[in-house]
């Protein structure tokens, strides 16, 4: 028969606390390595005032691109009016000359 002395208990009582401390000491690793991997309040304010930055630029940016789209947009138009206004310009010349005995060739 086995005797239960002071060591044999402490012993027990150690395997049993380290098998239920030990995932806890993992969790304590990650938690520090997250940490550690953490931004500092500094670190986020520099990087808040770099995207309004960024956001400010690419906004006037945008308004730009808009800009140049709607005045595109507006010389194709004029394009197209003129080329009616030249087209109709034309046929009224040919009509003119044929009434006055003048051969127009385009």
């Amino acid at each position: 028969m086995s005797e239960i002395t002071l060591k044999a208990i402490e012993k027990l009582l150690d395997e049993k606390f380290n098998k239920q401390i030990s995932p806890i000491h993992g969790e304590i690793r990650g938690i520090k390595t997250g940490m550690s991997n953490l931004a500092t309040n500094g670190e986020l304010q520099a990087f808040s005032s770099r995207f309004d930055s960024i956001e400010s630029t690419l906004t006037a940016h945008t308004a730009a691109l808009e800009q140049l789209l709607t005045e595109k947009k507006n010389r194709d138009e004029e394009k197209i009016v003129n080329a009616e206004r030249f087209e109709r310009l034309e046929h009224w010349a040919v009509l003119a000359g044929k009434k006055l005995g003048i051969k127009l060739e385009l």
